[in-house]
């Protein structure tokens, strides 16, 4: 989804390669860190000086820098829709597909509409699995929304026996352009709004959110509501099928 810039997506590695880091390799990347340029945000539940104060601890935590560095800038990594095969090990039992398409990422337009289309496409009943579960397929799905403030997208995973793995695809994208034809349905549109609603409610008074929200400077955005047609239109314009990127995984 982003070329040469996949923390993009996933900011903090994937889950293997996380595990797969060793104490060794942590302090070489303190070191990097601690060689700057470095950048720090605190909410402070009480005066400046105690965000100043904050500021102090970490200063003398981190190693001084000699001199301010510049990061490299990074151009905006364009998407490349298309299908891509490849070979799953043994240890996975099922096969796999990952369908994603580009979306609005945090702080811009059109970042709203897409989080309620996540909505509408996630969960156990949500409409990818309902319309898996519909079809005379064994498979079954999750729906992400990934991504920050540079890039983001909806991805779908499907896991099913490598023999069912084409029909699931199919069943997908079928929906997809269901979905841009028909809509989703008024009281998906409303269970998905309420969902999104209680994830802001939730957002507001978690402080790691507010932070992140604090860090990349996000303001609100005077966007119009969410409604069945405008989700109409998202679906038509953003899942269209030569917009999807499909990495189907099989056994040898």
């Amino acid at each position: 989804m982003t070329p040469e810039h996949p923390s993009q997506l996933v900011t903090l590695g994937t889950f293997g390669r996380v595990l797969a880091l060793t104490p060794k390799a942590a302090a070489a990347r303190w070191r990097s860190l601690a060689n700057g340029p470095l950048r720090m945000a605190v909410i402070a539940n009480n005066d400046a000086a105690q965000a100043n104060a904050a500021f102090a601890t970490a200063d003398r935590w981190v190693a001084p820098r000699a001199a301010p560095q510049m990061c490299t800038p990074a151009g905006d990594a364009a998407l490349k829709p298309g299908r891509y095969d490849v070979e799953l090990s043994s240890k996975e039992e099922l096969g796999r597909a990952f369908i994603a398409v580009n979306v609005a990422a945090r702080a811009q337009v059109g970042r709203a509409l897409a989080e309620v289309a996540a909505k509408v496409l996630a969960g156990e009943r949500g409409a990818v699995q309902a319309a898996l579960d519909k079809a005379p397929v064994v498979a079954a799905a999750s729906v992400h929304m990934l991504g920050g403030a540079h890039s983001a997208a909806i991805l779908v995973d499907v896991r099913a026996p490598d023999a069912a793995l084409e029909d699931a695809i199919g069943e997908v994208k079928a929906l997809f352009a269901r979905l841009g034809q028909e809509g989703p349905t008024e009281q998906a549109v409303t269970q998905a709004l309420r969902e999104k609603q209680r994830a802001d409610e939730d957002a507001a008074f978690d402080p790691r959110a507010r932070l992140v929200k604090l860090w990349l400077g996000e303001a609100a955005l005077n966007e119009p509501p969410v409604t069945r047609a405008a989700l109409q239109q998202f679906f038509a314009s953003s899942f269209r099928e030569s917009a999807l990127v499909i990495v189907a995984g099989k056994h040898r």
